[in-house]
């Protein structure tokens, strides 16, 4: 039976047969078959990625809104000339925008976590060998 190498490593040469070069060539194949993501998996991914990514870029836009907001709101509050109804609806508008503005950081993060696992998972379920 001719044979020829298809491996090289170790410093060594391994043969094999084309008998068995077609059925690895064949596993492969179905073994793609297996692996490989449906246009419905595709889609989801591709859906989620977009959703995710976008979600971590509009917070972050909301929390430097939410820091120039605060930013005009903090010195008006020090003008002593305000009524006291409008001074208290300004400092709890201040500790709304603040409390707001916590919340929203914190989805930054998450959202940054959420993605960096979904490039993992992608990557994984593509086969890419540098996860």
């Amino acid at each position: 039976m001719p044979t020829t190498p298809l491996l090289k490593y170790n410093h060594g040469d391994h043969q094999i047969t084309q008998i068995d070069q077609k059925k690895l060539q064949e596993l492969e194949k179905r073994y793609k078959n297996l692996t490989e993501l449906s246009h419905c998996e595709k889609s989801c991914f591709s859906y989620s990625n977009c959703i995710l990514r976008n979600t971590q870029s509009a917070a972050e836009i909301t929390a430097h809104l939410l820091d120039a907001l605060n930013i005009v709101m903090v010195p008006l509050a020090t003008i002593p000339v305000w009524h006291n109804d409008t001074l208290a609806a300004l400092n709890i508008a201040i500790l709304c925008v603040e409390g707001v503005n916590i919340v929203v950081k914190e989805i930054i993060k998450r959202a940054q976590l959420t993605n960096n696992s979904m490039i993992k998972l992608e990557k994984a379920l593509l086969g890419d060998n540098n996860v």
